[in-house]
């Protein structure tokens, strides 16, 4: 069964679009490698990893802004996939507010820790300069603040992450339904067991 090519980038009623499908993988390697860095500069003081590991993390929280800006307004100007399974009032208002969060905490982490680091003093690498917060200047109770916001945000966000990924495969292999799939590009899905054509 052949597929148009607006159908494959654009969403369907069942499927995410290659678009929608392109910024979720890539915002989600970008947020497991910034957690992995924040966690190693969090215990430098047992990984003893250099300064390169936070500039790393700055350069990539402000990449994954710029993307998640990219993703929300893509998602707002094209049609969300239908459910494959029943859900109750409740469920769906439950899923519908844990994905919103997570969005919102994307944006809120890299927003406070540029804030943080303008804040303490310190600019961010970006490509081949750095850059300050526009309109943010240095000040430690700031910074102290924007510290607290970005460490407790990371800590639900990681939590959040970890209950999405162990809900997307529980749905795949426990209710055999075609959440997951239907996020993975046609060429990998035909290989995955379960995959239905929709």
């Amino acid at each position: 069964m052949s597929y148009g090519r607006e159908e494959m980038i654009f969403n369907s009623q069942s499927r995410w679009g290659a678009v929608a499908q392109c910024l979720h993988w890539l915002i989600a390697v970008m947020i497991y490698f910034s957690i992995i860095t924040g966690l190693l500069w969090w215990l430098r003081q047992y990984t003893h990893v250099g300064v390169g590991v936070i500039s790393n993390h700055k350069t990539v929280g402000l990449a994954i802004l710029l993307l998640v800006m990219i993703r929300l307004i893509w998602r707002w100007t094209n049609q969300i996939p239908r459910t494959h399974y029943s859900l109750s009032t409740y469920q769906a208002i439950l899923i519908r507010a844990s994905h919103w969060l997570i969005l919102i905490l994307i944006v809120i982490m890299p927003v406070s820790g540029w804030m943080m680091s303008t804040a303490a003093g310190y600019k961010t690498s970006i490509i081949f300069t750095k850059v300050s917060m526009p309109f943010v200047q240095k000040s430690v109770p700031l910074a102290k603040v924007t510290t607290v916001i970005h460490h407790w945000a990371g800590w639900v966000l990681l939590a959040l992450v970890v209950i999405h990924a162990f809900v997307a495969y529980w749905h795949h292999w426990m209710r055999k339904d075609p959440s997951l799939i239907r996020m993975l590009p046609r060429i990998i899905a035909r290989r995955i067991p379960l995959y239905k054509k929709r």
